[in-house]
């Protein structure tokens, strides 16, 4: 019997999305989570639940969630960029109580959002994660195929990741995204035509 199913962040019940917060804290290791950012980051799984402006899909195993795929799915929608809004959040509480943090961090972050900016009418990927415990069994291929198939093949799907992040480089080369050379830019910049054909075509 097979025991993994994939449902909506609409359908997660308060339990369900606490536990789909802890997955994204630890998908977030290099950025501490306050408190402040563990409510907020609750608020946006609400918000992207009610909004038709976003894809979103939840693996769920035994009743557990163990994966999260968000993506942009309308030009008009307002960008919601979660692990940048945690990092924003992080450097402000840092400023507050007046300890060091790295300027190189915070000129690359806006770098990023200024890229997204330029790139806006183009699709996103917000997030993809999936719990360390269920790796390698095409969860995470599952997920991004679901949002994959919702996008025109015309259009372009765009998504980052840090330079760190080897493993999620692999993943989205392999899935037929083209990186993209940013000058100055610690993080990955991919693309793709929407559709399962490659970005080649």
């Amino acid at each position: 019997m097979n025991l993994f199913s994939y449902t909506d962040l609409s359908k997660l019940d308060k339990s369900q999305k606490d536990q789909l917060v802890e997955l994204h804290k630890k998908s977030l290791p290099d950025t501490p989570f306050s408190m402040l950012d563990v409510i907020m980051c609750t608020k946006i799984y609400d918000f992207v639940a009610s909004s038709r402006g976003f894809f979103n899909s939840v693996a769920v195993f035994n009743g557990q969630p163990i994966g999260l795929c968000v993506g942009k799915t309308s030009h008009s929608t307002k960008k919601v960029v979660f692990s940048k809004k945690i990092y924003l959040s992080y450097i402000k509480e840092v400023i507050v109580r007046r300890k060091i943090f790295f300027y190189r961090d915070f000129i690359q972050l806006m770098i990023l959002i200024f890229i997204k900016n330029q790139k806006s009418k183009q699709f996103w990927i917000e997030l993809i994660f999936v719990d360390e415990s269920f790796k390698n069994l095409k969860i995470g291929s599952s997920l991004l195929s679901q949002y994959i198939n919702i996008v025109p093949h015309t259009r372009e799907i765009w998504v980052d990741t840090k330079k760190t992040n080897t493993g999620a480089a692999c993943f989205y080369l392999k899935h037929n995204f083209k990186e993209i050379e940013i000058p100055l830019l610690d993080s990955y910049l991919f693309v793709r035509k929407g559709s399962y054909e490659s970005f080649a075509n």
